[in-house]
């Protein structure tokens, strides 16, 4: 980038008034979500920067920090500092309005939600439930604690876990993050992740780092470079049925990644939220390593979308700045919905629930894998997406918006993606969103029609370094 340009990236940086420091990292910031500086642009070196724009380096530091902690850029060791593949990518993944067919957001199926009911008439006819909808102490009752853990974990991981519930999964990602780190603090992913722990990431000021992949799972010789070069204060994961590609990582690599983390001794923040996906699901990083394991298990895929309960176990190392953490965002949660989940984990109307949604879930993957043949990459087994790898010339942000226009919405990998790392041209395929079956295999033959169709004229620089 040549000094003119420098100098003209960042309009009326000298005009306005506060820290210089927050009025370049404003600029920046403004240029990048404008398209002055698009994805994966490289960055001048700071000290080139500051003597260009007549500032301190000290000024360019805290603004590249400040632009750093909100996910717009990520810097690497040796290489330079670069615009994030998603810095033009909105983090907040929306259900579709009512003229798209929904395969984007991450819906389950709702087919449940009638025996769902009548476990919450169940709850609210029982003679304590007027007592519900007092309050309470904080936390769940010992009743509860132990229905969630004797659900989730097996004997050892229950002697050494504390039990907590939060209000959906995405708030006990929030409530984690803000209890394992603070602002400036780096913690690992996927180079390709859900896009709820990026948001709450940004907002707590905590930078994203991506752990390169091998064979499509986290590498953990890559996981210990980058806690030995990048001082990572912990990971997070989705081991069973990876959001957004489907994969589930190999039970060789969950060992490898926990002995990382037991060798560095950073946390590993697990996301169960597919878990009970597979009939029988691998180990879980918190089985193999619960000592410095944090696992959160929400309810929305397995049970009930709306009840907004998670599950957070957690050792002694991590239980009690979690416990402040979640009375500090969310007093209490609500002692009726704790109930509900409760009977959801002991009673049998709640596994007839998890196999029903397993056996719908496996028949939506079979019909996309045969509407999309081979064009899903690579075949998976049972989850709730699909990831498709396309054609030259397409990127995902390219496919999403042409697919938009064809009547159906998906996610690009744009959206997915963390730090500088260039990603696959890809979209994730939602196949659990439609309302039923029939709407799924309208909404694949959509996005087959776009697939066979010519890629936009010029074309978007394909993105090509992340996916095996």
């Amino acid at each position: 980038m040549k000094k003119e340009e420098l100098q003209s990236g960042w309009p009326g940086l000298l005009g306005e008034s506060g820290p210089l420091y927050k009025r370049l990292a404003d600029s920046l910031e403004a240029a990048i979500k404008n398209g002055e500086l698009g994805p994966g642009s490289r960055l001048p070196p700071q000290r080139e920067l500051a003597d260009s724009l007549g500032l301190n380096l000290s000024t360019v530091t805290r603004a590249f920090n400040l632009c750093g902690q909100k996910g717009l850029i990520s810097a690497r060791v040796g290489q330079g500092t670069f615009v994030s593949a998603d810095a033009g990518s909105s983090a907040m993944l929306l259900s579709a309005p009512d003229d798209l067919i929904e395969m984007g957001a991450a819906h389950p199926v709702y087919a449940q939600n009638r025996q769902v009911l009548d476990i919450m008439r169940g709850v609210l006819d029982s003679p304590a439930a007027e007592r519900l909808l007092e309050y309470r102490l904080p936390g769940a009752s010992p009743a509860q604690q132990a229905a969630a853990a004797c659900r989730l974990f097996d004997s050892r991981v229950r002697e050494a876990f504390h039990i907590h519930f939060a209000a959906g999964g995405q708030n006990a990602i929030f409530v984690s993050l803000l209890a394992l780190c603070r602002p400036g603090d780096r913690f690992g992913a996927d180079p390709l992740t859900y896009p709820g722990v990026k948001l709450a990431a940004a907002n707590l000021g905590v930078q994203l780092v991506p752990v390169p992949w091998e064979a499509g799972e986290m590498s953990p010789d890559a996981l210990n470079e980058c806690c030995r070069r990048e001082r990572l204060k912990g990971v997070y994961l989705t081991p069973d049925c990876q959001n957004p590609t489907g994969r589930t990582m190999r039970p060789e690599t969950r060992r490898a990644i926990a002995a990382v983390a037991q060798q560095h001794g950073i946390a590993l923040l697990e996301d169960g939220i597919n878990r009970f996906l597979p009939a029988a699901p691998l180990p879980s990083l918190s089985e193999l390593a619960p000592d410095c394991a944090v696992h959160i298990f929400s309810l929305s895929k397995a049970y009930c979308a709306g009840l907004r309960v998670a599950v957070i176990g957690a050792s002694e190392r991590y239980s009690r700045v979690l416990q402040d953490a979640l009375y500090a965002v969310n007093l209490i949660p609500s002692p009726y919905v704790l109930e509900v989940a409760r009977r959801l984990f002991e009673l049998p109307e709640g596994e007839r629930i998890l196999d029903e949604r397993r056996r719908m879930t496996e028949e939506r993957c079979r019909i996309a894998d045969a509407e999309l043949a081979t064009l899903a990459q690579p075949p998976l087994a049972i989850s709730n997406f699909r990831w498709l790898s396309l054609p030259a010339g397409w990127s995902g942000h390219a496919f999403e918006a042409a697919a938009r226009q064809a009547g159906v919405q998906v996610y690009g990998a744009e959206r997915f993606a963390v730090g500088k790392g260039e990603v696959l041209p890809a979209v994730r395929i939602c196949v659990t969103a439609p309302a039923d079956e029939a709407l799924l295999r309208q909404g694949l033959r959509l996005v087959r029609g776009v697939l066979e169709s010519p890629p936009p004229l010029g074309g978007e620089r394909p993105f090509t370094d992340c996916l095996p």
